[in-house]
């Protein structure tokens, strides 16, 4: 008999260990969340300065906007804007300090301008000359020094 009775409390007694376990796993784990991670987040990482973000990540802070974007092309839609009549147009957009600073101008930026002058030209008729800031020149993105002007100074 006191086999019998041993052998059920050895039944008993790892269930009991085991929810005695479980208890004291939960209880540990509650605590953890309670109280926090282990290393104090002020530790964990170096303090960096709280600077506004201007594209880089040293030296200056960035890469400056082509010339083409503010120096060039306002100054050509200016003229565009000026040229207001078919002597306008002759007399501001067709001449030779308009040719060389459409021959300055990065490729792209200087097909852009010649559609706007050839377009502000149109509404006037006016002809654009077929060699005008070497609009006529293939490839399109020729390097700047290769291209040559076609109205003398």
């Amino acid at each position: 008999m006191y086999l019998h009775v041993l052998q059920i409390h050895e039944r008993a007694l790892p269930s009991a260990m085991q929810k005695l376990l479980l208890l004291i796993v939960s209880l540990m784990g509650a605590s953890a969340l309670v109280v926090g991670p282990l290393a104090p987040a002020h530790v964990a990482r170096a303090a960096s300065p709280t600077m506004a973000c201007n594209g880089g990540k040293g030296g200056k802070g960035g890469k400056t906007p082509p010339k083409d974007k503010w120096l060039f092309r306002p100054k050509v839609n200016k003229l565009v804007q000026e040229a207001d009549s078919a002597e306008g147009v002759k007399d501001i957009l067709l001449t030779a300090s308009t040719e060389k600073l459409l021959l300055k101008m990065n490729w792209k930026y200087r097909r852009s301008a010649g559609h706007k002058i050839r377009k502000r030209a149109a509404q006037f008729g006016v002809e654009v000359p077929h060699e005008f800031a070497a609009f006529h020149v293939r490839p399109r993105n020729t390097p700047k020094h290769l291209l040559v002007p076609s109205i003398a100074e």
